[in-house]
């Protein structure tokens, strides 16, 4: 049997970058010795970073010819130019090189155009159902096209993998489907953490890093919560207690704000705003930090806690998603700015740093358990459906 992921995005950085390196890592040691498995990649860039991680990927293009099919196919008048039985041109390239399983490695509107293949599709998050306020998944009507995506493609997927067995529980409940088809499996820390990094101190001298720093590694989205942190420093600040901060992550139409907002409460000596890093310098800010801080609105669980906890670097981190924490970080209050800069200035303690340093070493071992059992369910899923697909 033929498993083939796609990769739709570039490899280039944030956590969908790190996601997506870790879900096609983890798949094909699952396969190994049990299936072949195969990457389909957009661009020659992306191609080459899979094959860098011994991956085998497989560049995709498209024809005129075909990008015109897609287009017709797309619009109202595809349904009286194409029988029902014609494929789409994804399907074709899937076809073409003899796939029997779609693997989709996170939120895509492709399964939408498989006629015949079965799949996997991948669920980040219900953030739109848990958080409809914020713009990312309100504004121009996000929520109704997450819900219409959601509802079509979940029901008729093989398998729906998520991070944790609420989402799992919370997708069962919201789209009526059997829990059965859906299966938890923990995020792991980025792969790329490790990779030629580069040292503290060269960090350091590379950014202009001051000594002491909290470091946020998170896109500038509104549900991120840089917004707080700021509060949370100028508050500190007024009672004479000087932290600093440095943030890195891409633009997702927040970033002029936070800079604004932190103008505004004068504190451009006190934070620093990387913009998207190499991924050979996280390690190094992660390490070079006092401590993570991600007062995020969004989860259930996220990426950074994990490669704290992998680093030996305390978090703090919000209190409503304490299922992914347990008591390996500080728990705060989102909303509040006192519960973040108490949080702050308590962990510029060594004794507090410390205690929350071995409390994510053994939170991590927990999570690495857990995902080694739902790796072993994943691969009974597979065998499963490789009996069934020996039917035709």
């Amino acid at each position: 049997m033929k498993i083939a992921a796609i990769l739709e995005t570039s490899l280039k950085a944030g956590g969908a970058h790190n996601q997506s390196l870790n879900a096609l890592l983890q798949m094909k040691q699952i396969c190994k010795g049990n299936f072949d498995f195969t990457v389909l990649a957009f661009d020659n860039e992306t191609v080459r970073i899979l094959k860098e991680r011994d991956l085998d990927g497989v560049l995709v293009t498209f024809s005129h010819l075909d990008k015109v099919k897609n287009k017709l196919m797309l619009s109202g008048i595809g349904s009286k130019l194409f029988s029902k039985k014609t494929l789409w041109p994804i399907e074709e390239k899937f076809l073409a090189i003899n796939t029997d399983l779609v693997y989709f490695l996170g939120p895509s509107l492709l399964p939408l155009q498989l006629k015949n293949l079965n799949y996997i599709f991948t669920l980040f998050d219900l953030a739109h159902r848990d958080n409809p306020e914020f713009p990312e998944v309100r504004a121009f009507n996000e929520f109704m096209k997450r819900e219409k995506l959601y509802s079509n493609v979940i029901s008729q997927s093989f398998l729906t993998l998520t991070d944790s067995e609420k989402l799992s529980e919370n997708a069962s409940k919201f789209y009526g489907v059997d829990p059965a088809r859906l299966l938890s499996m923990p995020y792991g820390p980025s792969p790329d953490i490790e990779f030629n990094s580069i040292s503290i101190s060269d960090v350091r001298e590379h950014y202009k890093l001051p000594d002491l720093y909290f470091y946020y590694p998170a896109q500038f989205w509104p549900h991120k919560n840089h917004f707080r942190i700021l509060e949370a420093l100028s508050h500190l600040k007024k009672s004479d207690i000087h932290l600093h901060l440095v943030l890195s992550g891409g633009d997702k139409g927040n970033l002029d704000y936070i800079r604004n907002t932190a103008k505004r409460l004068d504190l451009n000596d006190s934070v620093r705003i990387l913009g998207l890093v190499p991924s050979n310098h996280m390690k190094a800010l992660y390490q070079g930090s006092i401590a993570v801080v991600m007062p995020t609105y969004f989860g259930p669980t996220n990426l950074p806690p994990l490669e704290a906890w992998t680093l030996g670097v305390p978090l703090i981190y919000s209190c409503h998603l304490s299922d992914q924490a347990g008591d390996a970080a500080l728990l705060v209050d989102p909303d509040s700015t006192e519960s973040l800069a108490g949080a702050m200035q308590d962990i510029t303690n060594a004794e507090v740093r410390k205690h929350f340093i071995v409390k994510g070493n053994l939170r991590l071992k927990t999570i690495n358990n857990e995902r080694k059992l739902s790796e072993q369910k994943l691969l009974e899923r597979l065998k499963i459906f490789e009996q069934r697909r020996n039917c035709w």
